[in-house]
C-alpha cells in the first residue's frame, strides 16, 4: 500500500513538473545597459536567471493585457497542486507562495516603463495603455523574491525525487542555458 501511495505522489509530482515546463513566458527587461532585452523563460528558467538578481519589481501582462481580470500568470494550476492530497508537504509549502491572487494590483505600462523592472507576459509587445499587474508583497513582488521562490520550488522537487532514487528528472533551464 505504501508503494502505491508513493507511486501516486510521483505521478502528481511529474504532472506538476510537466505543467511548469510547458508554460513559457515572454520576458522583457527595462532600464538595462542595452535598454531592452527579451526572450522566453519557464519558471525553472527564472530560478536560474541572474537578471532577476539585478532588477527591482516584476510585472505581468497577459495575452489580452487590456483585460485586467485576467488570471495572473495563468497559474490556477498551482492551487490544484498545492492543495492536492498526494503532493508532498514540503513541495506544497513552496507552491503556496505562488498563490498571489489576493495581492494583485494594476499600473499602466506608461507608469512603469522608466523603472528598472522585468515584465513577464504571454505576448511580445506592450502598448502605452497596457495594464501591468503586480504583486503588492515585499518578497514575492520583487524579482529577487520571485526568483528565490522559483528556486526553492525547483530544489524541493529535485530533493524529494532524489530521496526516492528518481535522480534524472528532466527539469531544465532550456531557454536560459540551451543545450
Amino acid at each position: 500500500m505504501q508503494n502505491k501511495l508513493r507511486d501516486k505522489q510521483l505521478d502528481v509530482l511529474c504532472d506538476l513538473v510537466k505543467q511548469i515546463q510547458q508554460i513559457d513566458f515572454h520576458y522583457i527587461f527595462f532600464n538595462n545597459p542595452n535598454n531592452l532585452k527579451s526572450g522566453l523563460a519557464t519558471l525553472f528558467d527564472i530560478a536560474e536567471m541572474k537578471e532577476f538578481d539585478e532588477y527591482g519589481r516584476w510585472y505581468y501582462f497577459g495575452a489580452n493585457a487590456e483585460n485586467t481580470n485576467e488570471k495572473i500568470l495563468n497559474w490556477d494550476f498551482f492551487f490544484n497542486f498545492y492543495s492536492h492530497p498526494f503532493i508532498p508537504k514540503a513541495i506544497a509549502i513552496r507552491l503556496k507562495k505562488f498563490n498571489l491572487r489576493n495581492n494583485i494590483f494594476i499600473k499602466p505600462y506608461r507608469d512603469i516603463r522608466d523603472s528598472k523592472c522585468i515584465i513577464l507576459g504571454k505576448k511580445q509587445s506592450i502598448k502605452e495603455d497596457t495594464s501591468c499587474l503586480y504583486i503588492n508583497d515585499d518578497d514575492m513582488g520583487t524579482c529577487i523574491g520571485f526568483k528565490r521562490a522559483a528556486r526553492e520550488l525547483k530544489d524541493e522537487i529535485i530533493k524529494w525525487a532524489s530521496r526516492y532514487k528518481v535522480d534524472d528528472l528532466n527539469i531544465t533551464t532550456s531557454h536560459v542555458n540551451p543545450v
